[in-house]
C-alpha cells in the first residue's frame, strides 16, 4: 500500500507540517500551522482532499513528544471518526528523531527542515508500525501533579535537614532517614535550639510522641548545644520550611485519595493492587506510568522503558557489564524500589528470589539483587496486565511442577526411543582452536563443546554452532539430507 508522511515539528502555539509522497516530493498543504481552531479546520481539509484525491493511499502522522505541546495535535489527529481508518499517527521518541537528524549533515537547522527530516523518518521507520494506543484523559496529568508535590516536599525536607546542624545539633540523630513528625512538632514550637532551652519538661512531653524521658533529654542537649543559628531570622526560616511541609503533606494527602476515587473502578489498579508488597498509591502510579501495556510487545519492552535493562558492551573476546541503563521512566523505577523493599519481607516469591541472588557461589550484592527484584515485581506486573489475572504467589510453582512433568514424559520417551534412531543422533560439537583467537575465546569454545557433550540435542542447553564460534557444524542423517534435497520439477 502507498504511504503519505506527514512529519510535525511543534512549537509553542503553532506547527510546522511537511507532507511527503514516497518519492519524496513535499505535496501542497506543506507549511506552518496556529494551534487554534481556524488552522486545525484547514488542516483536516487538507487530510480530507488527500484522501479524495488517492483513497487507497494510508497516511503516518509523526510528531515528537515535546513537553505536552503535542497533545493538542494528537488529540486532533486520533479523535477524528472520519478518517481513523486511513490516518495513523505516532509520538516519537524525540532521541530517536534528534539521532536521526543529525546524520543529515548539510541539513538547515530551521522548523521547517526538522519537520520535513521528521516526515523522512517516519516514512522509514514507521511505515508498517501500528500507533501505540494512549487515553485522552486529565488522570495523568493530575498524577504529575501530586507527583511534582512529593518531589517538592523532598526538596524541601533536604532544605531543613541542611538547616539542623547549626540550629538543632540535638535533632540531627532522628533525621538521618528523613525528619520523623514529632520532630515537626518540636521545631515548630521551638524553632531554634535557645528557644528550646527555656522550654518545660511536662510541657514539651504533650507533644505527639515525646514522652517525658525524651523532654528531659531534648532539653539537656539544647542546654549543651553548639548551635550557630538562634536569631528571630532562623526561627521565621525553621517556621516557614515547616508549614510548608505540612501544607505539602495536606495536599499530597488529599491529591492521593482524590486519584484513589477517580481511579476505583480500574480494572489495572485491582490487578496491580493484588501483589503483595504493592500498596493501593503504587498501583496507581505504575498503572498511571506504565499506561496501555498493549503498547509494550514484550516485557523486556517494558523493562527498557523503566531504565532497568542491563547494559553491556562487547567487543572481540571482551565484555563489560555497565549494570542498568537507568534510561526511561524515572517514577518508576522510584515506585519500585519502595516495593521491593516491602516484597522483600511480605512476599514469598520476590524473598525467594532475593535469597537465591544473594546466596550460592556467586552471591550477587544487596543493592544488584534488589534492583533484579524491582525488574521481577515489573515482570509479574506485566503479566498480569496481559493476562487479566489476579497475583497468585504459588503460580512459579505449579508452573514448574508442570515444566518437570513434561520434561520427564519426554525423557521417557527418548529412553524408549530404537536404537537406528539413537544412532542418527548428531555427533557433539568439535572446537575449531586453530585460529589466531585468544585465550579467552578459545576457553569459551572448550566450554561450549564441553556442555554440549554433557548434554547432547537436550534443547535449552543445547549451544548450536554459530558464525564466528569456530565450532564445526555436525553432519546431517540420511533423513535430515533427504529433506534438504532440492525437489526436481518433472
Amino acid at each position: 500500500m502507498e504511504c503519505i508522511a506527514i512529519g510535525i515539528d511543534i512549537s509553542k502555539g503553532r506547527c510546522d507540517v511537511a507532507i511527503l509522497n514516497q518519492s519524496g516530493t513535499l505535496l501542497a498543504g506543506s507549511g506552518g500551522y496556529d494551534d487554534i481552531r481556524r488552522d486545525h479546520e484547514r488542516l483536516r481539509d487538507v487530510l480530507l482532499a488527500l484522501h479524495d484525491k488517492h483513497p487507497e493511499v494510508c497516511v503516518v502522522v509523526g510528531m515528537e513528544a515535546t513537553g505536552g505541546l503535542e497533545r493538542n495535535w494528537m488529540a486532533f489527529f486520533r479523535t477524528e471518526k472520519r478518517w481513523e481508518k486511513f490516518v495513523f499517527a505516532h509520538r516519537l521518541n524525540p532521541l530517536a528523531v534528534k539521532r536521526y537528524l543529525e546524520s543529515d549533515l548539510h541539513r538547515k537547522a530551521d522548523d521547517a527542515s526538522a519537520a520535513l527530516g521528521i516526515a523522512q523518518f517516519v516514512m522509514e521507520k514507521h511505515q508498517e508500525r501500528s500507533p501505540a494506543p494512549e487515553a485522552f484523559d486529565g488522570k495523568v496529568a493530575f498524577y504529575r501533579v501530586v507527583r511534582t508535590q512529593i518531589l517538592r516536599r523532598t526538596q524541601t525536607v533536604q532544605r531543613l535537614q541542611s538547616l539542623l546542624p547549626a540550629v538543632h545539633p540535638g535533632l540531627v540523630q532522628y533525621c538521618r532517614k528523613g525528619v520523623p513528625d514529632w520532630v515537626l512538632f518540636v521545631i515548630t514550637r521551638y524553632p531554634t535550639a535557645g528557644k528550646l532551652t527555656r522550654a518545660k519538661a511536662e510541657k514539651l512531653a504533650d507533644l505527639p510522641h515525646v514522652d517525658l524521658k525524651r523532654a528531659q533529654s531534648l532539653i539537656e542537649g539544647a542546654k549543651e548545644s553548639v548551635a550557630a543559628l538562634n536569631d528571630e531570622g532562623t526561627a521565621l526560616a525553621i517556621g516557614a520550611i515547616t508549614d510548608e511541609i505540612r501544607d505539602l503533606d495536606r495536599r499530597i494527602d488529599d491529591g492521593k485519595e482524590r486519584l484513589k476515587a477517580l481511579l476505583s473502578d480500574d480494572p489495572r489498579v485491582a490487578l496491580l493492587d493484588s501483589i503483595i508488597g504493592i500498596g493501593t498509591w503504587s498501583a496507581i502510579a505504575l498503572s498511571l506510568e506504565i499506561g496501555d501495556v498493549s503498547r509494550f510487545a514484550t516485557v523486556r519492552s517494558l523493562i527498557a522503558f523503566a531504565g532497568l535493562d542491563p547494559r553491556t558492551s562487547v567487543s572481540g573476546d571482551g565484555e563489560v557489564k555497565h549494570g542498568i541503563s537507568h534510561r526511561g521512566n524515572a517514577n518508576i523505577r522510584a515506585t519500585l524500589f519502595m516495593v521491593a523493599q516491602v516484597a522483600l519481607v511480605h512476599n514469598p516469591v520476590i524473598a525467594a528470589f532475593y535469597q537465591r541472588l544473594t546466596s550460592g557461589e556467586k552471591p550477587k550484592p544487596g543493592m544488584v539483587a534488589l534492583t533484579a527484584c524491582m525488574a521481577k515485581v515489573l515482570r509479574i506486573a506485566y503479566a498480569l496486565l496481559c493476562s487479566g489475572r489476579t497475583f497468585d504467589a504459588e503460580y512459579e510453582e505449579n508452573r514448574a511442577a508442570s515444566a518437570a512433568a513434561t520434561r520427564q514424559a519426554g525423557r521417557s520417551a527418548s529412553a524408549s526411543a530404537t536404537p537406528a534412531l539413537l544412532q542418527e543422533q548428531a555427533p557433539a560439537l568439535e572446537p575449531q582452536l586453530d585460529a589466531p583467537i585468544t585465550r579467552k575465546e578459545a576457553r569459551r569454545r572448550r566450554e561450549m563443546a564441553a556442555k554440549n557433550a554433557a548434554a547432547p540435542g537436550s534443547g535449552k542447553n543445547e549451544v548450536r554452532p554459530q558464525t564466528g564460534t569456530g565450532a564445526s557444524a555436525p553432519p546431517l542423517s540420511r533423513s535430515q539430507a533427504a529433506a534438504k534435497r532440492p525437489l526436481r520439477r518433472t
